[in-house]
């Protein structure tokens, strides 16, 4: 949120971890709302396709999500 420069909006991320076959699959929801000379909203659904970890410990699925969600 910034209300003094007219605008709000949020990150929602769903990540599923299948910790035997080491495969990832996720989603992410971003809206926006822009409200200065009007009302402008911006809502966004990203799935994305499985993705193979090297491991499946704690470290390794934080690294890959941010990887993935920085890079989108």
């Amino acid at each position: 949120m910034n209300l003094g420069q007219f605008w709000g909006g949020e990150w929602q991320s769903q990540w599923i971890v299948d910790i035997p076959q080491n495969l990832m699959t996720g989603s992410i929801k971003v809206n926006n709302h822009y409200f200065e000379f009007g009302n402008m909203a911006f809502n966004l659904v990203k799935k994305f396709d499985p993705v193979t970890l090297s491991a499946s410990d704690g470290q390794t699925i934080v690294a890959k999500i941010n990887e993935i969600e920085t890079k989108y």
